[in-house]
């Protein structure tokens, strides 16, 4: 099942989903933008995403799982979608669609029961937007509930 939500990394947070998802860069920097509020309420995650950074172990198109230490506040895990070299480089629709795509197999592979991440993409043209939410639509996989949190109606 896949759920569009109207909201920002504030909501996103108080979904009760087992893994939340951050769409990140090969930098370990970010913008002011939902990655800066995932590192800044998870910073044991914050150190461990730039420590791969510094190792050059994150690549374009990959996916890295960190399992927290589970709390009832928190997630279990929380997924890097990695779909910018940077922060400052163009969204290329194929690396993001690449990460996405290779997400649906980790929820297969995990088993997960529900996800929360957010939306990437729309803010570009129709045509694009169209290809990335049919890669959103592949996450739908073993009844996994998935809300995708988007700050228009999508």
């Amino acid at each position: 099942m896949i759920k569009y939500v109207r909201g920002y990394f504030k909501d996103l947070i108080k979904s009760e989903a087992e893994c939340f998802v951050n769409m990140t860069s090969c930098t370990g920097r970010f913008e002011k933008s939902m990655s800066s509020n995932f590192f800044k309420h998870f910073p044991e995650y914050n150190f461990w995403y730039i420590d791969k950074c510094k190792r050059r172990q994150i690549r374009i198109g990959e996916v890295y799982m960190y399992e927290t230490n589970f709390t009832s506040q928190q997630p279990r895990y929380i997924a890097s979608l990695v779909y910018k070299r940077n922060w400052h480089s163009m969204l290329w629709p194929q690396h993001a669609i690449l990460s996405i795509r290779k997400f649906s197999n980790i929820i297969q592979l995990m088993q997960l029961k529900s996800v929360a991440m957010p939306a990437i993409g729309y803010k570009l043209d129709k045509k694009t937007w169209n290809k990335i939410k049919d890669a959103y639509n592949t996450l739908d996989i073993n009844g996994a509930k998935i809300y995708i949190y988007s700050n228009l109606n999508l």
